[in-house]
């Protein structure tokens, strides 16, 4: 930026209007909503997520049956 040049405020400010549609966060669609009352669905995302979880804390371990490790 040149040397006594001021930032244009004026049209930050209109970017970025409180309290308008874009302002707020979005409304949930039906679908959401059924996915995240949905006991069954709930069930299959913990399985997934805790053996994502356990796979890697496995790696991250080391395994005193294989060969060469301590």
């Amino acid at each position: 930026m040149a040397r006594g040049k001021k930032p244009n405020l004026a049209a930050k400010e209109e970017e970025i209007l409180p309290y308008t549609q874009a302002y707020y966060t979005a409304l949930p669609t039906g679908t959401i909503k059924w996915i995240r009352g949905c006991i069954v669905w709930q069930l299959i995302r913990f399985i997934v997520v805790n053996s994502r979880m356990i796979s890697m804390i496995g790696k991250s371990h080391p395994h005193p049956h294989k060969p060469g490790v301590h």
